[in-house]
């Protein structure tokens, strides 16, 4: 029941993780090896992407590689210490090293939506400061200017206050029924007061003058707007007479752009032509140089096996003197160098039968090479033809 019970909190927990397997009660019910190095190496990813971790899980020397590996990696990044023989059985008894791994990272899932919060409720707080702050500096300022208002109000306290004494004393004096001090009191009273009214009343006609004069300007800026708008619905009127109405010249302009479209469909077209006429040009100016250097070469060629043909040959006298001098040497040599002279004149006369021979070939061989040259002439001439009729209907 514990297996049980630790497998379904595997499961939830690789949910959690949204791992991209599904994983069932019974994948890890009996040993299975494969699916374990897939959750430790998807873990290590989750830690470390950048991970090199031994994957191969062939042999069992790989396997116990695999499982080394893995748990050296989660010692050194995470402080995991992991059991490497349960690990290694990959059955119901490595369900718990994995769900320590797995609420390890859970825990640093939640710390990091937790930092994420204390940032927005930091970013909410520091709003909320700011807010204090513009309002603290808005009462400071009003502050400083009640209180620059109070100053100017103590400073007329010293008029106001005989004022406000007489007043004082009136009211007292009308309170007793003391008729002469009342009437000397009131008099005053009233003179000030008259003063005070005449003061309100010169305040007020400034005021009026100012109100006087808004109104005038307000008149002046209600006869501009009037125009204004006069000016935009006499511009709208004529704005849709124009659009409502046909221009003169628009025909001719339509005429016009029809014209030039066709003069532009003209010119295109011959300029392509004479694009195609000077590369076609350039193809038969280089195909006439090939031929021109062709015909140049059989002409040196014919040339030199015409001067080949025109060297002359050994004579008869030549031989003969050449074979009266071998005798006359044969007289003047010893009976102990006949034997040897005998030869030599047998080698002279091999070689004259070979020169006779060589020269009898170089002959035939010239007489081959102008005759492979005349036929080549024959073949290169209908050529040239054929390329220049061709050239010339090109043109």
């Amino acid at each position: 029941m514990k297996s049980r019970s630790e497998r379904k909190e595997l499961i939830e927990v690789l949910n959690k993780l949204y791992y991209p397997t599904e994983i069932t009660t019974e994948t890890f019910k009996h040993p299975n090896f494969d699916e374990l190095a897939e959750v430790l190496y998807w873990f290590a990813q989750r830690l470390n992407p950048s991970t090199t971790i031994h994957t191969r899980i062939d042999s069992e020397s790989d396997r116990v590689e695999f499982i080394k590996s893995i748990v050296i990696f989660f010692f050194e990044v995470a402080d995991l210490r992991l059991d490497t023989r349960k690990l290694y059985y990959a059955d119901k008894k490595c369900v718990s090293e994995l769900i320590k791994v797995g609420n390890f990272l859970l825990d640093a899932i939640d710390i990091e939506k937790d930092q994420a919060v204390s940032t927005v409720q930091q970013k909410k707080i520091a709003l909320i400061e700011q807010k204090k702050i513009d309002r603290i500096k808005y009462l400071t300022s009003k502050l400083t200017e009640s209180g620059a208002n109070l100053h100017s109000l103590l400073q007329e306290e010293a008029k106001v206050e005989v004022d406000r004494s007489d007043f004082h004393n009136v009211i007292q004096s009308i309170i007793e029924g003391n008729e002469v001090a009342s009437t000397k009191e009131s008099d005053s009273f009233r003179d000030a007061m008259n003063r005070i009214l005449e003061q309100k009343k010169h305040d007020l006609d400034i005021l009026q003058e100012e109100i006087n004069e808004i109104k005038a300007d307000m008149h002046d800026l209600q006869l501009n707007i009037q125009r204004k708008k006069e000016d935009i619905e006499r511009n709208e009127n004529r704005l849709k007479s124009l659009q409502s109405t046909k221009p003169t010249f628009l025909n001719e302009l339509k005429a016009l752009e029809d014209d030039l479209q066709k003069h532009y469909d003209l010119y295109m077209e011959r300029y392509r032509n004479i694009h195609y006429l000077q590369h076609e040009l350039k193809r038969l100016k280089e195909s006439e140089v090939k031929n021109s250097r062709k015909l140049q070469l059989a002409e040196d060629q014919r040339g030199i096996l015409l001067d080949n043909n025109k060297m002359p040959s050994p004579t008869k006298s030549e031989e003969a003197s050449t074979h009266s001098s071998n005798a006359n040497s044969v007289i003047v040599i010893d009976e102990e160098s006949s034997h040897q002279t005998s030869s030599k004149l047998s080698s002279n006369a091999s070689g004259s039968h070979l020169g006779s021979t060589s020269n009898s070939s170089t002959l035939s061989i010239s007489v081959d090479t102008t005759s492979s040259f005349l036929q080549n002439e024959n073949e290169i001439s209908p050529i040239s033809k054929e390329s220049s009729d061709d050239s010339d209907d090109d043109f």
